[in-house]
């Protein structure tokens, strides 16, 4: 037995309550003297106990019920209604996490973009829509569906990050054809064979993301330009932004067609790309660095100044010393200087840490 409904405006439901749309146009409540929500069509409606008991789900399609009146269809369907409650559906980008969950690829949670800027707050933000919104940023990445539930249902248009390296499996060539990656990669590719073909992303300012499988035995860094100008490289310590996130510039992410997780597999990376990697470590481990490499450019400040910040605090230094060694790092190499408001964010991050431990260490 149930009780008569009453309504009352919908935010969630209170316990006891129970929601019901009332389609546009229908009897029920069209009397603007028996209803004060006539005027809000399809509005969502909680419903109080109330009156007396009355069997709803026993309503024969053919009789008249006393509270309602009449046999009115739209009524009745407003009426079934009411023995359910159906939970919103997950979000396309949240779906997507999840899926990428179960590929075995930790995941977590990124600003997103309102009108033009991104959630994070900082009008000057230099990554917009591609930094994690998370306390702990990667670190708090996962594979765990209840957790990544948790967070889009907290932040449900946030766009996705991967990670990248050992943990996931995966190590990204992102291509950025604003900074010639296009022609620097098709200049190594007539040198050394055609790419293998493998998951592919096209990003959101019309680059690409080339995922490869990730060698455990062989440690693959963040690089910027190692390979070539214009392409980076995402593996330890590192993530990309996936499909179907959206980008500053009003264009989502999306997978290349027949290129996608559910079409075809990783490929190894080609051993060409780990060998240039290679190389390129051991030349900036043995050759005197020129001033004009140690130029950071856009894209790689963040990480570069806050590699900084953690082997400073490992070996004891305070927060005041940390900023003013950012400070003039970032006046000096770094091509386009991050506000200083991004470097006091660094140093309050990293100053979490006990000296002594690195990132990711607790104690």
């Amino acid at each position: 037995m149930r009780p008569t409904p009453g309504f009352s405006v919908a935010g969630d439901p209170e316990p006891g309550h129970r929601r019901c749309s009332v389609p546009r146009g229908s009897a029920l409540g069209a009397d603007e003297g028996d209803s004060p929500f006539s005027h809000q069509p399809r509005r969502s409606l909680r419903m109080r106990t109330a009156v007396r008991p009355q069997p709803l789900g026993a309503i024969a399609r053919d009789e008249p019920h006393p509270e309602l009146g009449g046999t009115d269809p739209a009524r009745l369907k407003a009426v079934d209604c009411m023995s359910q409650r159906v939970a919103p559906a997950p979000s396309r980008r949240c779906q997507a996490a999840v899926e990428a969950a179960a590929r075995g690829w930790p995941v977590t949670a990124l600003h997103a973009l309102s009108s033009g800027q991104c959630t994070c707050g900082r009008p000057e933000c230099s990554s917009a829509g591609k930094h994690p919104r998370t306390w702990h940023g990667l670190l708090d990445a996962s594979t765990d569906p209840n957790q990544i539930l948790h967070w889009w249902q907290r932040w449900p248009n946030s766009n996705l990050g991967v990670v990248t390296g050992k943990s996931s499996g995966l190590l990204v060539i992102d291509v950025d054809p604003r900074h010639g990656g296009d022609i620097a990669l098709g200049q190594l590719e007539r040198e050394h064979g055609r790419l293998p073909n493998t998951i592919e992303t096209v990003t959101g300012s019309g680059g690409r993301h080339i995922l490869f499988q990730y060698r455990a035995h062989q440690i693959v860094r963040n690089s910027a330009g190692r390979i070539g100008p214009g392409i980076d490289v995402r593996g330890e310590g590192g993530y990309f932004v996936a499909p179907p996130s959206m980008h500053a510039s009003g264009a989502r992410y999306c997978w290349l067609s027949h290129h996608d997780p559910d079409h075809i597999g990783l490929a190894p990376a080609p051993v060409w790309i780990l060998s240039r990697l290679a190389q390129s470590t051991e030349r900036r481990r043995l050759l005197p660095m020129d001033p004009a490499a140690r130029i950071i450019r856009e894209g790689e400040r963040n990480m570069s100044l806050t590699r900084l910040a953690g082997s400073m605090r490992y070996h004891g230094a305070d927060g005041d010393t940390i900023l003013a060694a950012l400070r003039a790092h970032n006046a000096r190499y770094c091509s386009l200087p991050l506000p200083d408001q991004e470097l006091r964010r660094i140093v309050a991050s990293i100053s979490r840490y006990p000296c002594g431990s690195r990132l990711g260490e607790r104690r």
